[in-house]
């Protein structure tokens, strides 16, 4: 067989390294900068305009026996959430307030049969389209701590405003979760919360995103996916790692079907009175509920 010239070898060599060099750039560039939006910005981005807000109404939240009100909170100059009071409009009675906080990939008509069984329980209930969900504004959704700025603002306002009746109750589903188990070391006021599936870090919630989406795995995925998020969001979050959890700072039920590291180390380091393990089955709200008024 004839041997190659030393020009032929070069060549190929060439054009391996191309070869490398083009699937280098495809993997850490182009497929990231396409895919992170689809990761973690709202479903609707391509036809998203601020300036065009669509109406905060009612939605499902309809029962002619519930007072339902509607309004918003900007926690920044480019967030305005979609939030909704309902409660039994025959009796003032009340033994306190709910915030419930539904998943990134849900809106606030998911929480209905959940309000309904709280409302029958006399308390009132708030809750609202994530950042980047539904009726609420924003491209982005956050990695939990902007949920929990969000969270804390709204709380602020309901209180200024005289909408919030205490004691207050938070209710939340993944970053939800994230959000209410992140403000409560700030917001004294909070008195429980029931956290569903939370990711507790970044690396939990790019992992959960790539699942959904059928992502494709490369080395570094993690760390590539949040630059190029950063870079498309412009947001600035801090990288959540396990170092970073802390124990509960309020009494909490945690609602789980998995184990991770991190639930592993929230359920070692906390307080074994203020916080509940329970797993998530067909009984979820009649537990939330329960726990809510013991």
């Amino acid at each position: 067989m004839a041997k190659l010239s030393r020009q032929t070898k070069e060549t190929i060599k060439t054009i391996v390294v191309l070869i490398i060099v083009g699937l280098l750039i495809t993997a850490y560039t182009i497929y990231p900068l396409n895919n992170s939006d689809t990761l973690f910005a709202r479903t609707n981005l391509t036809d998203y305009n601020i300036d065009s807000l669509p109406p905060n109404d009612i939605g499902l939240y309809t029962n002619a026996a519930w007072k339902v009100d509607t309004f918003r909170v900007e926690p920044d100059a480019l967030t305005s959430i979609a939030c909704i009071s309902v409660k039994d409009s025959l009796t003032d009675s009340t033994k306190g307030t709910v915030i419930i906080l539904p998943s990134s990939d849900s809106s606030r008509n998911s929480q209905l049969a959940l309000i309904e069984e709280l409302i029958k329980n006399s308390f009132i209930c708030i809750t609202y389209d994530l950042r980047a969900t539904g009726l609420s504004s924003g491209k982005y959704h956050g990695f939990g701590s902007l949920e929990a700025t969000d969270l804390q603002e709204i709380i602020s306002s309901l209180a200024i405003h005289g909408q919030m009746t205490p004691p207050l109750y938070i209710v939340g589903t993944e970053l939800g979760a994230d959000a209410a188990i992140f403000s409560t070391a700030d917001e004294p006021r909070i008195k429980k919360i029931v956290a569903i599936e939370p990711f507790l870090t970044t690396d939990n919630v790019i992992e959960s995103a790539k699942e959904k989406h059928n992502s494709i795995w490369f080395p570094l995925y993690n760390s590539v996916m949040f630059w190029w998020y950063g870079m498309n969001s412009g947001y600035a979050p801090e990288y959540t790692e396990l170092a970073d959890i802390t124990p509960v700072s309020s009494p909490t039920l945690l609602i789980t079907s998995s184990t991770n590291e991190a639930l592993n180390k929230i359920v070692a380091i906390s307080d074994k009175s203020m916080l509940t393990l329970k797993n998530n089955n067909s009984e979820l709200i009649s537990t939330i509920v329960s726990y809510i008024k013991k």
